[in-house]
């Protein structure tokens, strides 16, 4: 039997313990780098707008920290990512998912560079029918890879740099929807609209190729 006094200890640390995790794992929705979609702000509607029941598929790369840290899924079975690291995971896992679950609409997320090594699978959803919606995360680079050379290279930045592609131009041509969304005011509306679309929808985002880590506000 525990103490009434050390009861009270504990509900209290418990309570201070989860006010800091939902801190922490909560987007501010602010962001600050104009001419960008800024990726807490990205995290922030995409936790209002993907449902609690939605199956989420998260990629290998920088910007999957933002997903992991504030796109909290509470159902089970709800999150598939790839615990080796491997890049290109998360549009064939939304396709298999889907496929799994016929009427559901998986969403993956995923950086331009795994986009690159399995976006063709969008052709696959299309004629399949699986309605999948793709969240691309353009800062064309490989961000982990950047992120450790500016930390060890300082300055020496070898083969981490891709070229500008119209993913949403892309999707098109494997008809999907497309869009593309490049500033923070736009991603909650561009967002409603691929999550609405009857077919397989890819939403392109351009984010500030700077921004490789989750900083604390």
């Amino acid at each position: 039997r525990i103490d009434g006094a050390v009861a009270a200890v504990r509900r209290k640390r418990n309570d201070e313990a989860r006010a800091e995790w939902l801190a922490g794992s909560t987007p501010s929705g602010i962001g600050h780098r104009p001419g960008y979609v800024d990726q807490g702000v990205l995290a922030h509607h995409l936790r209002s707008t993907v449902g609690p029941q939605s199956v989420v598929t998260n990629d290998a790369g920088s910007f999957s920290a933002w997903v992991t840290r504030y796109l909290t899924r509470e159902q089970p079975r709800t999150y598939l990512a790839p615990t080796s690291g491997a890049m290109g995971y998360a549009i064939p896992a939304a396709i298999a998912a889907g496929l799994a679950n016929p009427g559901d609409a998986p969403v993956a997320i995923v950086g331009d560079g795994g986009f690159m090594m399995t976006g063709s699978e969008i052709q696959t959803a299309v004629r399949e029918r699986v309605p999948i919606k793709v969240i691309v995360v353009d800062n064309s680079q490989y961000g982990t890879i950047r992120l450790h050379q500016e930390r060890v290279t300082r300055g020496a930045y070898p083969g981490s740099s891709l070229g500008s592609i119209d993913f949403a131009g892309y999707a098109r041509s494997l008809g999907a929807n497309g869009f593309t969304v490049s500033e923070d005011s736009q991603v909650a509306l561009t967002l409603e609209k691929a999550l609405g679309c009857p077919g397989p929808a890819v939403v392109h985002v351009v984010v500030d190729p700077t921004q490789l880590e989750i900083e604390d506000v």
